[in-house]
Order: structure tokens, then sequence, then C-alpha cells
């Protein structure tokens, strides 16, 4: 997969920026990140809930797959890493072989690389990791915060109007097409 921008400056429309025919998986993470390029306290928000403060965003570079990170949110402060796992692995699709055990090795794999990488080219940045899914889930990992789709949506609920007009889009509808990719 390759890295895209997400540019609210020339594509307003977030179901375009989505790209809805790709995997639900790679449309929730576009959706979000669309959410956290815009200029409004989304972004303020979501990183106060998980314990992370700051006001005036700035020159921030929000991206989908670079690296095989799902999200990658710039500023000039810090880097957000956000893994999205749309739905619990079903193991009736995984090969007959894999086990939780596996599974668990790969994704604290997974999310090793992902900090290394974040370490090797962004040292002089505070760096902020989130494990993103529809049911809460401990991580083993204390460098990984995890966060549920109904928190993103609580979030939502409640930032400022200018984030709705930003998206150009009702805020109604605009938690419909969320709650529902």
């Amino acid at each position: 997969m390759k890295v895209e921008e997400i540019n609210i400056k020339n594509e307003l429309d977030i179901l375009k920026q989505a790209k809805i025919f790709e995997s639900k998986e790679t449309t929730h993470s576009r959706i979000l990140a669309y959410f956290l390029a815009t200029k409004s306290d989304f972004s303020e928000k979501f990183l106060e809930k998980i314990g992370y403060k700051t006001k005036n965003i700035h020159n921030i570079n929000v991206l989908t797959e670079k690296d095989n990170m799902d999200i990658f949110f710039e500023s000039e402060d810090f880097v957000l890493v956000i893994e999205n796992k749309y739905k619990d692995r079903n193991r009736k699709k995984q090969n007959s072989y894999s086990t939780k055990k596996e599974e668990d090795k790969n994704l604290k794999d997974q999310l090793k690389r992902y900090e290394k990488t974040i370490e090797d080219k962004y040292s002089n940045k505070k760096a902020i990791f989130v494990y993103l899914r529809p049911f809460l889930h401990k991580l083993d990992n204390k460098n990984w915060h995890a966060l549920t789709y109904n928190e993103v949506l609580k979030i939502l609920k409640n930032v400022n109007k200018s984030f709705y007009i930003v998206c150009s889009i009702c805020p109604k509808r605009l938690l419909r097409h969320y709650y529902t990719t």
C-alpha cells in the first residue's frame, strides 16, 4: 500500500478521502486521519483522551500507511502513530495452524517495529502510540494507549461546532458515517 497524505485543503468530501471501496479497516483509518487533519479541536481532544495535553497544534502532517502504520500524525513537537484493528481476528479466515499465542506475538512484533521506526526517524520528538479497536483490549506494551471506537465517537460528539464546518458535513451525518464504516 502506498503512503497517502490526507489533504483537506483540496478535497473536503470525507467519503472520497476515505476511498470507501477499500477495506473497512483502511476506510476507517482514512476517516479518522481526515478528522485528525482538520483545523479544529478534534486532535486536541483525541490527544487529551490518551493523557497528552497540547494546545494550538501547528504544521501537522497526517498520513495513512506510512511505513505500514495505519495513521501517522506529525506535528512540530510530537508524532502520533495509530494502529487500527477494525475487528477481532476471525480464526476461520486465518491459517488453521495459527494460534492466539502466535497472533499475539505477531501483534507485539508489529508494534515494536513501529516503535523502532519512530525512534530511528523521529528521536527529537515525543512519540505517542495508540492501539485502536472496537472493544477494549489490554496490551502488555506500556508504550501503547488502548482506545476504542466508542471513545472516539464520544470525542466527536464533544468537539467544537467549527469541526463540522471544516468537514463540510452535518454532525449527525458525520457520526453516522463514522459509526457505520
